[in-house]
C-alpha cells in the first residue's frame, strides 16, 4: 500500500511540474561588456567626437535581454 501511495505522488509531482522555457535569443554583447577593440582614451576637441546619445540608467529587459534607454539621438550633430 505504501509503495502505491509512493508511486501515486511521484507521478502527481512530475505532472505538476512546469514546462521549460523556451530558450532566449543572444543578447548583444555591447551592452554587456566594453569595446576591447578600442583606442585609448585621449584628450580630443568635442568637434572630433561623434554626435552623443543621452541613455538613463535604469534597468529595462526585451526578451530577457537588457536594454538601454535612450532619451535623445544625436546630440551637438549638424
Amino acid at each position: 500500500m505504501r509503495i502505491a501511495l509512493l508511486l501515486l505522488l511521484a507521478f502527481a509531482t512530475v505532472a505538476a511540474s512546469p514546462a521549460p522555457r523556451p530558450a532566449l535569443k543572444q543578447c548583444d554583447a555591447r551592452l554587456q561588456h566594453a569595446d576591447r577593440d578600442t583606442a585609448p582614451a585621449r584628450a580630443r576637441k568635442l568637434s572630433e567626437m561623434p554626435p552623443a546619445n543621452q541613455i538613463k540608467t535604469v534597468y529595462r529587459e526585451v526578451d530577457g535581454c537588457p536594454k538601454p534607454l535612450i532619451v535623445r539621438r544625436d546630440i551637438g550633430a549638424k
